[in-house]
Order: C-alpha cells, then structure tokens, then sequence
C-alpha cells in the first residue's frame, strides 16, 4: 500500500513540475527589433517564428494559447475581413496555431476565458477568443447545454457593444455575430438551414466569413433571439 501511495505522489509532484516548466514561448523575432528589420517578406519572418517541437510537446494549452496570442501576425486574426481565410492561412504557415487547434481541452481553456467578464482591455484578445470558439471542429468537444451557455455569453457581451461606434467595438459585432450564428448552427441544423434558404447573406457570412453589411449582424441577432 505505501509503495503504491508513493508512486502516486511521485506522479502527482512530476505533473506539478512538468507545468511549472511550462511557459509561453519566445519568439526570436518581433516586430521593431533588428532582425524583424532585416527580414523583407513575410514568409521570412513567418519561417523564424516556427516554434521547435520540442517546446510543442511540452507546453500546455494555457501557455500555447498565450504563446499564439504573441505571435506577430496574431492581429490578423482580428483585423483582416475575412477570419476564416486568414485563420486557414495562418494554420497552413504557422505551426503554433496548427497545433493549439489540435488540443482537445482547448475548447473548454477558451470557454473558461471568454466567460470572464473581461474589461475592455482585453477587447483584441476577446476579439480572438470569439473567432477561434467560432471554428465548428472545436464545437465537437462542447455538449448541447456548454454550447448553449457559450450562446448566452457571445450574445450578452453583444449588448454591451452594441451602441459603441468605435473600430473594434463595431468589429466585435461582427465577431460575435460570427460566433453566434456558427453556435446555431452547431445547435440546431435544421434550422439554420432554414435561415439560411431564406437569407443569403447569413448562409455567406456563415460559409466564408467575409465582411457583412450592418443588416446582416442585425438579421443575424432577431434570429438569435427567437431561438433563445
């Protein structure tokens, strides 16, 4: 008996130590730094950031999830008008990010994240968290209740952007909108097919992600609404 409790609080003191090791990982390169200045393209730079694989194979979900967040070319995951595109891009070039979208505990990481009630100092970094939760594969770890509650947050912190003018409280709306209508239709494919045969624009925004009109976003949360 002792030696198998010993050999349980060797185990346990190895995981400690293992995630105490753990941290997000430094990029040899970042932007305004000398060597980020020699680089002329953006494969160069792309190339220089590849994280090594054996960091990959120790780092946890949490500091990989930071690790990605630092990544350079991170923004464009916010900035650029169509995330889906960007995201796939992204994934294809940069292994970081191929590899946080393979964690199976990812999905509930991001969940814990954004169902904080964050300030808007971490706005971008929501902004992130809301495009990444909308990619459908992460939805297979999420049961019909997990998706619900992640509906009900996404559509809360809508209203509390909803009035705001500025650049990224009016790309949260498109983000959110985003979030939510992927969530639909996760939640229910009937009827977002239904929706969808009869609003082309949802049925575009949903499959390509590209900027939608403000009628759009708007079309997007009554139908939300009913469903709630």
């Amino acid at each position: 008996m002792k030696i198998i409790y010993s050999f349980i609080l060797i185990t346990i003191l190895f995981c400690l130590l293992e995630k105490a090791d753990s941290k997000p990982y430094r990029y040899p390169i970042m932007p305004g730094d000398s060597l980020w200045k020699k680089q002329i393209t953006y494969e160069a730079k792309i190339k220089l950031c590849t994280i090594p694989d054996s960091v990959l194979k120790k780092i946890s979900d949490e500091d990989l999830f930071e690790t990605v967040l630092n990544f350079p070319f991170a923004r464009f995951l916010v900035l650029n008008d169509n995330f889906l595109q960007t995201y796939n891009q992204l994934k294809n070039s940069f292994n970081g990010l191929n590899e946080l979208m393979g964690r199976k505990n990812l999905v509930k990481h991001l969940f814990r994240l954004y169902d904080k009630d964050m300030s808007d100092s971490y706005l971008f970094r929501n902004l992130i968290i809301e495009n990444l939760l909308a990619v459908p594969e992460l939805h297979e770890n999420l049961d019909q209740a997990e998706k619900r509650k992640l509906l009900q947050s996404s559509f809360d912190k809508f209203n509390k952007r909803v009035n705001d003018t500025t650049f990224l409280k009016f790309k949260s709306q498109i983000t959110n909108s985003f979030l939510m209508i992927r969530l639909l239709e996760s939640l229910d494919k009937d009827l977002y097919n239904t929706i969808a045969r009869d609003n082309a624009d949802i049925k575009e925004f949903c499959e390509t992600s590209q900027y939608p009109q403000k009628q759009t976003v708007h079309k997007i949360l009554a139908e939300i609404i009913k469903f709630k």
